[in-house]
Formats: C-alpha cells, structure tokens, sequence
C-alpha cells in the first residue's frame, strides 16, 4: 500500500510546474497529507464533507413476538416427532396391563 502511494504522490507532483506546491492539509480522519480541496481521502476512504456521506446505518428493525397457539410458533416436523413418541410410549402402556 505505501508503494501505491508514493506513486501516486509523485504523479500529483509531476502535474505541478517547477516550483509550484500544491496546497494540502491533513485528513481528519487518518492524518494522512491530501490535497486542500479533497472531497474525499485517497488514503482511508473517508468524505471530508459531511454533505457527501451516505447514509451507511441500517434502518433499524424490531421484532415483534406473534400472539396466538404454541403449537404455530413449532416447525412440522418437531409436532411429528413428538406425536410419535407419543405413540410409541402409549403402545408400549397399552401392551403392559395385564388382560383377564
């Protein structure tokens, strides 16, 4: 990443005529020098003028727990499997009374 920079500094430089500066400050963000008139860092990407930032927060979401039966909030397949345990213990009661 420096490598990157240092070229892309030297090309602003080589832009300039002899014994023209170009007029920088430092970013507010990462202290990095950039041009005076800089919108936005080359360095981290950050937008000097808060006009021009986007608005990256997520709208906030809530969930809202639903009234209503238990067995509706259960998938299928847990009902199925507790219907046949069920099954299989009350033929298993069924099977262990004596008959006369």
């Amino acid at each position: 990443m420096k490598r990157f920079r240092d070229v892309k500094s030297r090309h602003i430089r080589q832009n300039l005529s002899e014994g023209e500066r170009a007029e920088t400050k430092k970013c507010q963000y990462c202290s990095e020098e950039i041009l005076a008139d800089a919108k936005k860092c080359r360095f981290c990407g950050e937008y000097l003028d808060d006009s021009l930032k986007k608005n990256t927060t997520p709208p906030k979401t809530t969930v809202v727990a639903k009234e209503g039966c238990f067995l509706q909030t259960l998938n299928a397949g847990c009902i199925l499997t507790v219907v046949i345990i069920g099954l299989i213990i009350l033929a298993f009661l069924i099977s262990r009374i004596p008959s006369n």
